[in-house]
């Protein structure tokens, strides 16, 4: 059977978001099992309308295909609906990005008839398969977000300053915000000579601006550029941190890939009990989890950690233990996917 499979993988350009990044993934591991494949990149599609009519001209010439969407939540129920009206007895696999799908079906922003009639319904946690349950969708499967995992050099890490890292998109709904509110409080407390924070990722077009001052202003705090772990000597770099900081309160998170690459070298999370992150965080063993929004439950984390009331060695090994969960040969392991019938 033919496999159409249509979400943004980066337009030719590295991937930079969690959409296209778990994308290039998927499509790496299926053109390994599926001869048959052709894949449809909707990344930037408002300012490509060609690429609009060359998709919808596809759907039309292949009525029995088997399609996999895997596309942020809105788009992904436009093209249900288009699917079923061009080729109605069309396979259709929903690969669920992010975290917003669960809530918005509760919140009647989506209807769940919608979906009844998919195939399937891949979710990345428990969390999100209990939401669509509660509804009445009982099509639905948890496939926890995945990388392919590179052997890391364990680094004791015994220095007198804490190394905290922020790896993810610039923008103020991932706690940015927060994390400088609390360097300052930290550093009034006489902290400043105790520890590090280091970001690295895109910046945001409209936050950039503010985000650089607010970096010129805190001595122990610098932006490093992005970091390209498509390089996997880049997780040995990331590795000499003590802890991750992933304060977001971001809508549409899902199974952060930024989770992944910090077990993959070794680093606690200290992340915000925020969508799913429970699912993937074990409060005290990998990670600690503290209140979403809450700038002062951020700051008692992280003197915690620069006080040592955490044993942040034990949950480095937790940290890399954790990692196995995530690895794309066990998770999109052949087996696997021919029991949900992605291949044949």
């Amino acid at each position: 059977m033919k496999t159409i499979f249509i979400g943004p993988f980066g337009n030719g350009k590295v991937p930079t978001n969690g959409a296209s990044i778990k994308n290039y993934h998927i499509l790496k591991r299926l053109k390994e099992e599926i001869q048959d494949l052709q894949a449809i990149d909707t990344d930037n599609w408002k300012r490509r309308p060609v690429m609009l009519l060359k998709m919808l001209w596809t759907i039309s010439r292949n009525p029995n295909a088997r399609y996999i969407l895997s596309l942020n939540s809105g788009s992904a129920n436009k093209l249900i609906k288009i699917i079923y009206q061009l080729v109605p007895n069309a396979e259709v696999i929903y690969w669920v990005i992010g975290g917003s799908f669960g809530k918005w079906i509760e919140q009647g922003r989506l209807k769940a008839k919608d979906y009844e009639h998919l195939r399937l319904i891949i979710v990345e946690g428990a969390t999100m398969k209990s939401q669509l349950k509660s509804v009445g969708l009982s099509n639905v499967e948890v496939i926890p977000n995945f990388k392919e995992i590179v052997s890391v050099a364990h680094t004791e890490r015994n220095g007198d300053i804490i190394r905290f890292v922020f790896l993810s998109r610039i923008i103020p709904l991932k706690g940015c915000d927060l994390i400088f509110e609390a360097a300052r409080q930290l550093n009034s407390e006489g902290f400043e000579k105790s520890f590090e924070i280091d970001f690295y990722g895109p910046i945001d077009s409209d936050y950039e601006a503010l985000f650089k001052q607010k970096i010129a202003s805190i001595d122990n705090v610098k932006y490093c550029g992005f970091l390209d772990l498509r390089d996997t000597n880049n997780y040995s770099a990331l590795g000499q941190y003590d802890a991750m900081l992933f304060p977001t309160f971001w809508p549409g998170e899902g199974c952060p890939g930024i989770v992944i690459d910090a077990y993959m070298s070794g680093l606690p999370i200290l992340a915000s009990d925020w969508n799913m992150n429970k699912d993937y965080v074990q409060n005290g063993e990998n990670g600690i989890l503290f209140q979403a929004q809450n700038q002062q439950a951020l700051t008692d984390v992280m003197r915690n950690a620069i006080s040592g009331k955490y044993n942040l060695a034990d949950m480095r090994k937790h940290a890399f233990e954790s990692i196995k969960r995530y690895d794309i040969k066990n998770v999109l392991s052949r087996e696997n996917l021919a029991k949900l019938k992605i291949i044949d």
